[in-house]
């Protein structure tokens, strides 16, 4: 029998960031804390900003085109993660730029501030990320039943075992989840403006060198940090 999705939304499984390779950073007698401070913190503001000129000018061979994709790699892999999320199951290229965008506007309001860095026997930095969580997921969890009561009911009158297998596919994908995919959006996009923070969290991220001395982010502390600046944990609560 033919069923249409239950409306419920999913519990969070796997956080996916994306950050800047390991860099040579200028410093004058070598790396300092406050580079490794202004690193982490040009870092964030590419990655979630698109403010690419701290990094540009801390940064030996960094370029402007590989800070402008790193930020489009990001908007658009958050998108993917969230219809993902979402159980929107065929997502165009239209709706996903849809999603990006809306990720442009809510990265913008990302809160942090990068504090301090205390330098390590191994020659790495520990640096304090002070960070206030964007709450949109929250108020997205809380505008859902609403959301899933009005959206099921446009449908209430479908059958799907009137249709053929051929028929129902085509209905499915292209009016049923598109229509799915694009009312998400539109929630999403009329959250924005109430977009508030949740409470104030810090942590702790490590600048180091590699064997060639360059100094990079690890993929697993930008994660931990990632997962901080949206909220993401009211999902499925």
């Amino acid at each position: 029998m033919k069923k249409l999705r239950k409306l419920t939304l999913l519990t969070l499984s796997l956080a996916m960031v994306l950050c800047l390779a390991a860099c040579n950073l200028f410093g004058v007698g070598g790396v300092t804390k406050q580079d490794a401070v202004d690193y982490v913190k040009a870092q964030m503001d590419v990655i979630y900003k698109g403010e690419n000129q701290g990094y540009l000018d801390l940064v030996a061979d960094a370029s402007e085109e590989e800070c402008e994709q790193a930020h489009e790699d990001k908007m658009t892999t958050e998108a993917q993660y969230l219809m993902s999320l979402l159980g929107i199951e065929y997502p165009s290229d239209e709706l996903t730029a849809r999603f990006a965008d809306l990720y442009r506007q809510i990265f913008a309001k990302a809160d942090y501030t990068v504090q301090e860095a205390s330098k390590l026997d191994d020659g790495s930095y520990s640096v304090k990320v002070v960070v206030r969580p964007i709450d949109i997921i929250d108020q997205l969890n809380s505008a859902w039943y609403d959301f899933s009561e009005e959206f099921e009911a446009k449908y209430a009158d479908v059958d799907p075992n009137a249709m053929t297998d051929a028929e129902w596919e085509d209905w499915y994908v292209n009016t049923y989840d598109a229509d799915y995919g694009q009312s998400l959006a539109a929630l999403l996009e009329s959250l924005i403006p109430s977009l508030g923070y949740m409470e104030e969290t810090s942590i702790l991220v490590q600048v180091q060198p590699d064997e060639d001395g360059y100094y990079y982010l690890s993929e697993d502390d930008f994660a931990n940090l990632d997962w901080l600046v949206v909220d993401y944990n009211s999902l499925g609560t």
